[in-house]
């Protein structure tokens, strides 16, 4: 129960109370940590906090009763007295909420960690690292951000709430370090008949910027917003990708490869099927290769890689061979017959499986869970659901991609992905509590509850209520810094190395300096 600054003042007028209540206290009211520093009961680590991030007077304090010049003060009976007739009270009160409204994940810590310790207050962000605002470019609704490098960050979204109100797709580029306006272009949208229109389809990298309007394409420089190229695709009004410096464009039945600096050349075309497994667009490997569903083509070139060549998977799903991975030595290839699937590590360069086989037997391919992984992590996570006639479970299991052995397993209730920060995996599910997994055992190294989970770089970024805090999923998701958030109701965004924040309906956004 959350103390007003009345009790808190009782409470540090007690010799009874406790290092968890004074670390809250010290967190909440900083016009207490002086009293707090002073207090006999105050830990050894909650006194380091306050000597670095505390009040000046609460420094000086704390700093002293490290150094032993201080002794701490002394607790009289008579505040003794009426401390103990408020905690009573106080006691009374906090047992009744927690027996009508204690949350589950208050009930449900793991074994081996332990929740009696003492929170200490985590250490403010550093001096540079602020939310720095982004230009107001005109978009009412936020749909992408996009990183093309050298500092500058692509908007894209719509600028009106309706099509009858006027409004078009915005294409907007913004420096990150200054948060100033670059450029931006309004595209009309399509009039598709019968009071339908269709936006403009937007892709950008490697500095430059493409956008698709029906079949009209434009490449545009990402610094400068000039217009590089302009030119046709027959894409039959199908999606686009750009890789590198390759732009993928789908008509439903094949995919036809262009150099971005020359859309009117073809490197290549292949048939292509959208599968039942793998992502939809085919690519991965970090972009080095793409799955047609008739084979693995090498996105540069077009021509077939050293592998796949039985890439194939029927209409319903149920037979067939499909590859996948975050990376070019990370590659999983999943083989299916009449509904039993298996699944293994795969080495390109020998076309052969790697370490041991990932079984997933009696599980059918349209129905198998993603492969969750991440190009940085030294293991990836698969999820199996298994149902019985009374319940269903669902488990996470943990593999190496060097040995393709499971690390550890643990109960989920999704098979939605979590995601990687640095060597910590982190989960949250349904209820808002989350798990970080270490990479070699199955006991959770952190458990708590956030609004929100973002992770970039190493850094898992957890929302609560209105304040955002950073732990380091190298270094045992120790805690590193909390900031408020720039606005209520953001939303968070990793964006290749920058931490975004947005609203929409109007549209603002934040972009997370000197981090």
């Amino acid at each position: 129960m959350k103390l007003d600054a009345t009790t808190a003042k009782l409470v540090l007028g007690s010799p009874d109370a406790s290092p968890e209540t004074l670390a809250d206290i010290a967190r909440d009211f900083p016009d207490l940590q002086a009293q707090v520093a002073r207090h006999p009961n105050v830990p050894p680590e909650l006194l380091a906090w306050l000597s670095q991030y505390g009040t000046p007077e609460a420094e000086a304090v704390a700093a002293a009763r490290q150094a032993g010049t201080v002794p701490p003060e002394r607790i009289g009976v008579r505040q003794r007295r009426l401390f103990v007739t408020v905690a009573v009270i106080l006691v009374v009160v906090a047992v009744a909420i927690w027996l009508l409204v204690a949350p589950p994940w208050r009930t449900a810590q793991p074994s081996g960690i332990d929740s009696g310790e003492p929170t200490i207050p985590t250490a403010p962000a550093p001096a540079n690292v602020t939310w720095l605002s982004l230009a107001n470019v005109g978009i009412a609704y936020l749909d992408q951000v996009f990183d093309v490098g050298n500092n500058v960050l692509v908007l894209t979204g719509e600028s009106g709430v309706n099509p009858f109100d006027g409004s078009h797709t915005v294409v907007a580029a913004v420096d990150a370090t200054t948060g100033k306006s670059l450029w931006s272009l309004n595209v009309p949208l399509v009039d598709l008949g019968s009071n339908t229109y269709q936006g403009a389809s937007v892709k950008a990298g490697g500095g430059a910027v493409v956008v698709l309007r029906g079949s009209q394409v434009q490449v545009l420089d990402a610094a400068t917003g000039t217009v590089a190229q302009t030119t046709t695709i027959d894409n039959q009004g199908g999606p686009v990708t750009l890789v590198g410096g390759v732009l993928l464009a789908y008509d439903g039945t094949t995919v036809t490869a262009h150099p971005i600096d020359d859309l009117g050349t073809t490197l290549w075309q292949a048939e292509f099927a959208t599968m039942s497994l793998g992502p939809s667009d085919g690519i991965f490997g970090s972009g080095e290769w793409i799955d047609t569903n008739n084979g693995v083509l090498d996105v540069a070139t077009g021509q077939p890689a050293s592998f796949g060549a039985d890439a194939h998977v029927s209409t319903d799903g149920s037979s067939g061979v499909s590859y996948d991975g975050p990376g070019q030595g990370d590659v999983i290839r999943t083989d299916c017959v009449s509904g039993t699937c298996d699944r293994a590590i795969w080495n390109p360069s020998t076309d052969s499986g790697s370490g041991d086989l990932l079984v997933t037997s009696g599980v059918a391919a349209k129905v198998l869970r993603p492969i969750c992984a991440d190009q940085a992590s030294p293991y990836f996570v698969l999820t199996q659901t298994q149902t019985n006639t009374s319940s269903t479970s669902t488990t996470m299991t943990a593999y190496s991609w060097q040995t393709g052995r499971p690390l550890w397993s643990a109960a989920t209730d999704s098979s939605d992905c979590g995601q990687f920060a640095g060597g910590t995996y982190v989960k949250q599910d349904a209820n808002l509590n989350v798990v970080a997994m270490g990479g070699t055992t199955a006991q959770p190294i952190w458990t708590g509850h956030a609004d929100s989970v973002t992770t970039d770089q190493g850094i898992a970024y957890l929302v609560s209520g209105t304040t955002m805090t950073a732990y380091d999923g190298n270094n045992g998701f120790a805690q590193l810094w909390s900031i408020q958030l720039p606005a209520d109701g953001v939303q968070l965004q990793s964006v290749a190395g920058h931490l975004i924040a947005t609203v929409s309906s109007p549209s603002y956004a934040w972009v997370l300096s000197g981090q």
